[in-house]
């Protein structure tokens, strides 16, 4: 198991984001990786979408040692992550999270965007329903914001926000074994209920267990914290760590 957090390593580990446009492979304050919601880049049916601050550059990957940049999209501005779901892109802002169709990949064509209150924004998309955290801090906002929001997709030209849960300081999120996780950074790790999908209920706060990202495997979570990256699986309802690498 440790092998295979080695050979993700260096997927999931990112260097610091900045405010230029230049391809930056991760956020500012997040770590990213590939199905990672707090990643600025994802990867969909041979082609890598990067967001900077604003721009969205679209890279040809047919030959994988030499990435084709075939795109620049000019866009909204304050962009800090990418999330590729089935046809579609969602772009989580400071201020919003901005939806693009991938019906031409090279392409993406902007549909709209749900708007929110400023601050640091993850999002991850499941059937007709998304999931967004926004936080505080430094370099998010200085309001007293963190929440878990969920939104109706189902009419992809108006987002609804349907539901609100306030949190202590969310990043990244990631749904797995039919869960919704929530990373709380060196709070812990919270495990939502999501039988209703628009009703998340929180089902288990892993105090223990820090977490700025988490990227679900089939039969695996990767976790990863300030502390380092570990591997995780369910035994019954029980996260249990196999591995880690600090």
């Amino acid at each position: 198991m440790k092998k295979l957090l080695l050979l993700l390593l260096p997927v999931i580990l990112s260097c610091s984001g900045g405010d230029s446009d230049g391809i930056i492979l991760g956020p500012g304050e997040g770590t990213s990786g590939i199905g990672g919601s707090t990643a600025r880049f994802a990867i969909r049916n041979g082609y890598m979408y990067v967001s900077t601050n604003s721009k969205l550059k679209v890279l040809d990957l047919k030959d994988a040692t030499h990435p084709n940049l075939v795109n620049t999209v000019t866009t909204f501005g304050n962009l800090e992550t990418a999330v590729a779901y089935e046809n579609l892109l969602f772009l989580g802002a400071n201020d919003g999270v901005y939806i693009y169709d991938l019906i031409d990949p090279v392409h993406p064509d902007y549909i709209t965007k749900f708007t929110h209150q400023t601050g640091c924004d993850p999002v991850i998309a499941n059937g007709n329903v998304a999931y967004l955290t926004i936080r505080d801090g430094q370099t998010c906002t200085f309001r007293n914001v963190n929440q878990l929001i969920t939104i109706d997709i189902s009419d992809l030209t108006n987002p609804v926000g349907l539901d609100t849960i306030s949190m202590i300081r969310p990043r990244g999120l990631s749904i797995f074994n039919g869960s919704l996780y929530v990373g709380e950074g060196a709070f812990g790790l919270k495990k939502f209920d999501i039988t209703t999908p628009y009703e998340p209920k929180l089902d288990t706060f892993y105090a223990d267990i820090p977490a700025n990202d988490m990227i679900a495997l089939t039969s695996e979570m990767i976790v990863t914290a300030g502390s380092g990256v570990s591997q995780f699986n369910l035994v019954g309802d029980t996260l249990n760590q196999i591995s880690t690498i600090k």
